[in-house]
């Protein structure tokens, strides 16, 4: 276990970016391993299979246009 009391800021800040980069590729590492994985058990009963990365963002409109539900008739500006 690691000593953090005598550390400074940077030093844990040093510390938890390193931690974070070693987490990030152990978990890239083990996905690839269950992806393959898969795959063998897919391929060994004749089934394809597609992989679909949920992590990728697809761009979305911030304020996408939607038609007014109620109306003022008495107001058009209140809409």
């Amino acid at each position: 276990m690691l000593e953090f009391d005598g550390k400074s800021e940077g030093e844990l800040l040093d510390i938890i970016n390193s931690a974070k980069s070693q987490l990030s590729a152990r978990i890239s590492e083990k996905r690839e391993q269950v992806i393959a994985q898969i795959k063998e058990l897919a391929a060994s009963i004749n089934v394809s299979v597609e992989i679909i990365d949920a992590t990728v963002k697809t761009k979305a409109s911030r304020n996408p246009q939607v038609a007014p539900k109620y109306r003022n008739p008495a107001n058009a500006t209140q809409t």
